[in-house]
């Protein structure tokens, strides 16, 4: 019994990460035209300040992408 507790906790924190990782990734994927709309106007500074969001937001999927492959 205490093999299936550790595999059932093993597979909820896979799967909390993996929609973590898929919300982050609509986030990155919303902000890309955010981003494009931004160039568009001619806003280069507000493109500038969501691009580095958008950094940010990869690092963190890169970060969610390696806790996954450990569990």
């Amino acid at each position: 019994m205490e093999a299936f507790a550790y595999l059932y906790k093993n597979y909820i924190i896979k799967t909390m990460i993996q929609e973590q990782i898929n919300r982050l990734v609509a986030t990155l994927q919303a902000l890309t035209l955010q981003r494009m709309n931004a160039l568009r106007m001619g806003k280069a500074s507000e493109a500038q300040q969501i691009q580095s969001v958008q950094t940010d937001i990869d690092s963190k999927i890169h970060e969610l992408q390696r806790q996954l492959s450990s569990h």
